[in-house]
């Protein structure tokens, strides 16, 4: 039995397989390649965390107001200031089509809109200049927000005053006409234009606007009346003459229409030589006279009426026109030259 237990030779060792070198030396690599990773990792999460912390802490120093129990910084006051601008033009926009429903309405009723909602707004700039009064971007813009409003406002106000006192009269739609003009909103302009001549009471001053907003603004213009550039001259060169049908001797409206061709090309020779020549027939005195015919002489040297020319010179005779004779003089001798040089020779 003990020889059972304890048998004379010890059993043979297990042979254990030893490593090769290059699973030991992969292993290493890995495991080194590791601890280098994480070695280098630990400044950039420190970094990381230190950014999130920084912009937290700013977070909560970025200057803020309350308004209706919600924290608004200054991007989003701009952002409110332009959203309040925005819906402004839009319901004086969408007010010409509601003209219908005049009597049914109070008769300051959209301006009254546009001061409540002027008032929330700029209440809101002010209590976060209140806040940080440092602040320069939000002064800047409360001024800006100030100024812009009180312009609307006032251009709806004197539009309704004048419509309340005399609903068929151009004079309201033209005063807001006038603002949208210089405000650059054309289309706008042009509808409140074209409501204004529309009225029975004709105006020469409304017509002969809205004739100068057409020529000067001719590719807005033929966006907005859906015609061609060329189709779009002759509209505005109509309205011209359908504001001197309502007053014909009216001498400033008169040269305004024979400035045009001045600028039109091809050029209209007979046309804008008429032109001129109805405000040299319209002229008072003996100055209007002069400058009449300062201007008829240059327009018929660009148009090559060389000899039309020289006869409007010959009528200069005041010594203050002496040197736009002699420029115009000069100029005839050129357009002359050129037109000799211009000739096929024989």
């Amino acid at each position: 039995m003990f020889l059972m237990l304890f048998p004379s030779r010890p059993p043979a060792p297990v042979k254990l397989r030893r490593a090769s070198f290059q699973t030991f030396s992969l292993g290493g690599v890995l495991v080194g390649v590791a601890v280098i990773l994480l070695y280098l990792s630990a400044p950039v999460v420190l970094w990381q965390r230190s950014l999130t912390a920084t912009s937290l802490s700013a977070k909560t120093t970025t200057p803020t107001v309350e308004v209706a129990g919600a924290e608004l910084g200054f991007e989003e006051l701009v952002w409110l200031a332009r959203s309040a601008e925005f819906r402004s033009d839009e319901w004086i926009a969408q007010n010409p089509a509601q003209e219908t429903r005049v009597g049914e309405k109070l008769p300051f009723e959209m301006s009254c809109r546009l001061g409540h909602r002027y008032y929330k707004v700029r209440r809101t700039l002010e209590k976060f200049v209140e806040a940080h009064p440092g602040h320069e971007g939000a002064m800047v813009e409360l001024e800006r927000f100030t100024r812009v409003m009180t312009e609307k406002i006032a251009a709806v106000l004197e539009w309704e005053t004048l419509r309340n006192e005399a609903p068929a009269s151009p004079n309201a739609w033209h005063s807001l006409a006038a603002y949208y003009n210089n405000q650059g909103l054309l289309s706008r302009a042009f509808q409140c234009y074209e409501k204004a001549v529309s009225l029975p009471q004709e105006s020469a001053a409304v017509v002969e606007d809205l004739a100068v907003t057409q020529f000067m603004f001719r590719s807005d213009a033929a966006a907005f009346y859906s015609l061609s550039a060329d189709a779009m001259v002759e509209r505005s060169l109509a309205t011209y003459r359908r504001a001197m049908a309502l007053e014909p001797r009216n001498l400033s409206l008169a040269r305004h229409f024979a400035e045009c061709f001045f600028v039109l090309r091809p050029l209209r020779a007979t046309e804008g030589l008429r032109a001129w020549e109805n405000v040299l027939s319209l002229a008072g005195s003996e100055v209007e006279t002069h400058e009449a015919l300062v201007n008829c002489a240059r327009y018929a040297v660009v148009v090559g009426r060389l000899g039309q020319a020289r006869l409007f010179l010959a009528r200069l005779t005041r010594p203050e026109f002496a040197e736009h004779k002699d420029r115009i003089e000069r100029s005839l001798l050129l357009k002359r030259q050129h037109l000799v040089e211009a000739m096929p020779s024989r």
